[in-house]
């Protein structure tokens, strides 16, 4: 039941009289008029007087109705908290090492099931490799016996000189010699040798950790070197294989051109032997391995063009100098070709 009001927005004790609620309200009147004829101030209207009463009773109805919801809700709260502290007490787990394992136990990549399954593994390999020095050109090194092979092919088997044996020697000598600088050219990532093995090593316990979980095929993917885009055949990854070989005795290892790759991802990998550890081509040679590189495209000779028009341009020929068999058919061709241009 709400209980009446007086004049000042206060409510009445019950045990007041009615002449004790006026006696009050007049004083507490004569009060009010006497501090705003103090301060020079109006006073308030009836019409001012009861907005301002209007705002104080909605202003006090929200503030305990918030009071009175905060406390129910802190109440219903603590009583929730009881009743679940309760029920664990009374199914309470026994907390053993194998029930903690299967509350902490977060899956990781080592959860994932990969046995008789195709992986590929991202790994760095980047390791730092001795200086590479290039190699002049062939035929600059064994200009020399180059010409001198040349000339020898032109004559025929009699007019050769015979030769000592010490000359033979030293031919043999020499071609053991082209030979290997033919091959150190074609096979310059043999030249390079491994300054640190940090890298290698950290990739061949995660390979081992693979190998428990006997996958099909492994395939092994990384970048060495510049970032070039392009092939440069002295940062090839066959430089690491003799390393991983003898790290990683308990599969087979085998390279893997990006040929290959194209050609397993398009037929499938049923060709390609299973358990073994296919290492893939250095991927910065591929110029889509890093987007601010650009394929690289092979300059024009001006040399090679040149000689390449020459060999188009067919030297006249002169009759006369050829044998019956070949003048008839020069004749032939001479013939057709006329008909053709008529």
């Amino acid at each position: 039941m709400d209980l009446p009001l007086l004049e000042n927005w206060q409510y009445v004790p019950e045990e007041w009289t009615e002449v004790e609620i006026k006696a009050y309200n007049k004083t507490e009147t004569d009060k009010l008029a006497e501090t705003l004829k103090k301060n020079k101030k109006k006073p308030k209207t009836a019409e001012e007087d009861a907005k301002d009463k209007e705002l104080w009773l909605q202003s006090m109805t929200t503030s305990l109705s918030t009071q009175f919801t905060d406390s129910e809700v802190d109440k219903a709260e603590a009583e929730i908290e009881l009743l679940k502290t309760e029920w664990l007490m009374e199914n309470h787990l026994k907390m053993d090492a194998e029930a903690f394992e299967k509350l902490n136990r977060k899956v990781s990549v080592l959860d994932i099931d990969i046995n008789d399954c195709d992986v590929v593994v991202r790994a760095d390999l980047d390791v730092p490799l001795s200086a590479f020095n290039a190699l002049p050109p062939l035929e600059e090194e064994f200009k020399e016996f180059l010409q001198q092979q040349e000339e020898e092919a032109g004559l025929s088997g009699k007019k050769r000189p015979k030769k000592s044996k010490k000359q033979l020697e030293e031919e043999a000598e020499m071609q053991a010699r082209y030979d290997a600088g033919k091959q150190a050219r074609d096979e310059p990532w043999k030249v390079r040798q491994i300054q640190d093995q940090k890298l290698i090593k950290r990739t061949e316990q995660s390979i081992k950790v693979l190998l428990e979980k006997q996958p099909k095929r492994i395939f092994l993917l990384s970048s060495l070197g510049e970032k070039c885009g392009r092939v440069k055949n002295e940062n090839s990854v066959r430089a690491l294989l003799p390393q991983l070989s003898s790290q990683i005795q308990d599969i087979p290892i085998q390279y893997m051109s990006h040929e290959q790759v194209i050609s397993a991802s398009q037929n499938g990998t049923e060709d390609l032997k299973e358990g073994t550890l296919y290492i893939v081509e250095n991927l910065n040679f591929k110029p889509d391995e890093h987007s601010y590189v650009e394929a690289w495209v092979e300059p024009e000779d001006p040399n090679k063009k040149q000689e390449e028009e020459k060999k188009d341009v067919m030297p006249p020929v002169d009759p006369k100098k050829l044998s019956p068999a070949e003048r008839k058919k020069y004749e032939e061709e001479q013939k057709k070709k006329a008909e053709e241009e008529a």
